[in-house]
């Protein structure tokens, strides 16, 4: 079997798995994203493994599991730069009604 019938099996398997575990849990607007999500990593880990043949520390790392190279965490944020909005002080106060606003009493 050529790679890419194996690839659409394999994609096709793991969004099955996703809707399914979705649609168990009752997850339609991501209540159990968490759990639908570590099912997902591990069913496209074995999909990866079994299907495309791929050893499991390589299908991770081809998945972005593991440790970043340096590189990649100095341009992840490491260097701690704050993103304007999402701090406190500017999320309440992009919220009216809320701590931050003028209007607020």
């Amino acid at each position: 079997m050529s790679d890419w019938p194996r690839l659409l099996l394999g994609l096709g398997l793991i969004y099955a798995i996703f809707q399914g575990t979705a649609s168990v849990l009752g997850s339609d607007r991501g209540q159990a994203g968490i759990v639908v999500g570590a099912v997902v990593v591990v069913v496209t880990l074995a999909v990866d493994r079994v299907l495309l043949g791929e050893p499991l520390p390589t299908a991770a790392r081809i998945l972005g599991l593991g440790r970043p190279a340096s590189a990649a965490r100095l341009d992840g944020g490491e260097r701690g730069t704050p993103v304007p909005g999402l701090s406190r002080v500017g999320w309440s106060a992009s919220r009216p009604g809320h701590l931050g606003d003028a209007n607020h009493s």
